[in-house]
């Protein structure tokens, strides 16, 4: 892989490589689409523009809402290629895909991956008794 692509509604993609930049420094292989603002009102074309300068093999996109209309829209770009497509984003997803680039990416690798960062959402409890000292972490 040789660029992620970041593509949400708002400025989810922005924020996302922000906060990329901050932890990993360089993010020069990371494009951002920040789909229905004003920079981006009609995301179609630009994404069009964006997929035809890569081969499948070297991109491996992500996007916000599976039924949204940000990856409905490279769901029907899908339907001649094969570049992958992870939706329902989050940050270790993205920072995992960030450390690879220059990786080749497999659907099994792509699915590990997932199911690691999956385990990354948690619902963090309050008070006193989050923190087990037995185990020196918090549950």
């Amino acid at each position: 892989m040789k660029k992620l692509i970041i593509a949400a509604h708002g400025y989810l993609a922005r924020g996302i490589k922000s906060t990329l930049e901050i932890i990993s420094g360089s993010v020069d292989d990371v494009i951002d689409i920040n789909a229905f603002t004003e920079e981006c009102p009609s995301p179609e074309p630009v994404i069009r523009e964006l997929l035809a300068r890569y081969e499948d093999r070297d991109i491996v996109v992500l996007t916000d809402l599976h039924f949204g209309g940000v990856n409905q829209i490279f769901l029907r770009e899908r339907k001649d290629r094969a570049f992958p497509l992870i939706t329902g984003i989050n940050l270790p997803v993205a920072m995992e895909l960030l450390h690879r680039i220059g990786e080749d990416v497999e659907e099994e690798m792509l699915e590990e991956l997932i199911g690691v960062c999956r385990g990354e959402l948690k619902a963090a409890k309050a008070g006193p008794a989050a923190w087990n000292a037995d185990e020196e972490e918090i549950l």
